[in-house]
């Protein structure tokens, strides 16, 4: 009798199916208790995202929970080592194949969303298998955690169920990320790993992209305009074809040092040597560090007047700078990454 009840109990707690089980690096959660247990994904039709915290029994049985869950102001915050994902499609054999591929490009969506850089799209997926059932509901070892506690700024990177969503539908419609993004988001990674040398180098790739990013969508914006600004010189060419030659001349030769005063000043009538002269300096220093390293290595000489160190100062100086012109441009969104404070994990929830 006893037996036929732990299998009747059995039968309860689980459901039958095609459980896609996927071994990664590692992600840090933050699931509000509203989100719903599974997601129809857009990238990849024939699966269903698997909410860890709604089956957190069944990440931990998988061996795929690095820790116990908190819950706070009904949000659960959980490190899992992995996804499932629920298999609906009548194919008997899934290609695994375009599994790691569209897993991986999704992996690299979700880091961009969250800014959560731990989360390795290239070389992050171990494994992947099927599982016949899962166990439904809610790790027993949830704990409830002090709203004061605190925790480094950067905990706001924890995914959350908004995070899966956006990066699911901007891989599906082949959105692109932005380029000057993630080569901060790699110039903050490489920061956590002490890699000082690629922090510089992409650093200075994120500042000259989002720059000249900027620019031009300026630029292209008052090109449509029927009234220019009228410090530009917009003339139309033998085909019709609107362009401002002054500009053109300003932007089609690299040099980093227009990107920061001659062509924003042209175009918008500001630039960083105007508005902060120290920053201007620190970052021509940064290009011509960033020069010493691909052309040399790494710079020869020590001198602080012309180049940055390559140590975690010189690194960090780096970071703080990329960030300052992405402050100057608008773009306030990863001062997380330069900021030492601690924060309420109420803060951190909301």
């Amino acid at each position: 009798m006893q037996l036929i009840k732990e299998l009747m109990y059995a039968m309860k707690t689980k459901i039958k199916g095609r459980f896609a089980i996927i071994q990664i690096s590692g992600i840090n959660w933050n699931i509000h208790e509203d989100a719903p247990e599974k997601y129809k994904l857009k990238f990849l039709p024939d699966f269903r995202f698997v909410n860890p915290y709604k089956f957190s029994k069944a990440y931990k049985n998988l061996m795929l929970l690095r820790n116990n869950p908190i819950l706070i102001n009904r949000s659960c915050q959980l490190h899992t080592s992995g996804l499932i994902l629920e298999y609906v499609g009548k194919d008997a054999k899934p290609q695994f194949e375009s599994i790691f591929e569209k897993i991986s490009q999704f992996l690299k969506y979700l880091r961009f969303e969250s800014r959560q850089t731990s989360i390795n799209p290239s070389a992050g997926i171990y494994s992947i298998h099927f599982e016949g059932q899962l166990e439904k509901g809610l790790a027993d070892d949830i704990n409830q955690v002090d709203m004061m506690a605190t925790h480094p700024r950067h905990y706001l990177t924890m995914v959350k169920w908004i995070n899966v969503v956006n990066a699911d539908q901007k891989l599906s419609k082949e959105i692109n990320l932005p380029v000057f993004e993630e080569m901060l988001l790699e110039a903050y990674s490489s920061w956590g790993n002490h890699e000082y040398n690629k922090v510089l180098l992409f650093s200075t790739i994120a500042t000259e992209s989002l720059l000249a990013h900027t620019y031009d969508k300026i630029y292209e914006i008052e090109k449509t305009k029927a009234r220019p600004k009228n410090t530009l010189r917009m003339a139309k060419g033998a085909m019709g074809h609107v362009k401002d030659p002054i500009w053109k001349a300003l932007m089609d030769r690299t040099d980093f040092k227009k990107l920061l005063h001659e062509a924003p000043l042209y175009l918008i009538n500001k630039s960083i040597l105007l508005e902060n002269e120290a920053l201007y300096k620190d970052l021509i220093k940064l290009y011509n560090t960033r020069n010493k390293i691909v052309h040399l290595g790494a710079p020869v000489v020590h001198s602080p007047d012309h180049f940055i160190e390559l140590n975690s100062k010189g690194a960090f100086a780096a970071l703080k700078m990329a960030i300052a012109v992405f402050n100057w441009v608008g773009n306030f969104d990863y001062d997380f990454m330069v900021e030492e404070k601690f924060i309420s994990l109420k803060e951190a929830v909301n």
